[in-house]
């Protein structure tokens, strides 16, 4: 392991200022997700790539160690998998149902499970929230 690589990464950082530290950990998405992340490819990048992040750690300039840490968590997300972020929308229903008719939504509310089953209750509301009916 590197004397100075991705483990003793939290020593360079000594250099900057706390908010310039913070500043770099939230856009990290926080200490625990940098430190993760860092753990990662101290264990799965080669001496080339950890050297190239160490280079832009000792610099001490955080939009570069931003910038550098972005490369290294989609590596990470590559390798790991991630949770998108969605931009607009909803998100997909598990049943893909929908109403393709008020009489459709109506029969649904006649049946006696709606007023006395709250999980029946609750896949209606989903359903319909789905269904593109105009009213």
């Amino acid at each position: 392991m590197h004397e100075n690589g991705l483990v003793g990464q939290q020593q360079q950082a000594v250099e900057l200022s706390d908010a310039q530290v913070n500043s770099v950990m939230n856009s990290a998405g926080g200490e625990s997700n940098y430190n993760q992340v860092v753990e990662w490819a101290s264990s799965n990048l080669n001496d080339r790539q950890i050297d190239a992040f160490d280079s832009v750690v000792d610099s001490g300039n955080p939009a570069a160690i931003g910038i550098a840490f972005q490369g290294l968590q989609s590596a990470y997300n590559e390798a790991n998998g991630y949770e998108g972020r969605m931009l607009q929308g909803k998100a997909p229903s598990s049943s893909g149902d929908i109403y393709r008719s008020q009489a459709e939504l109506v029969a649904a509310m006649g049946d006696p499970r709606y007023d006395t089953d709250p999980a029946y209750r609750a896949d209606v509301i989903q359903k319909l929230e789905q269904s593109d009916l105009n009213f």
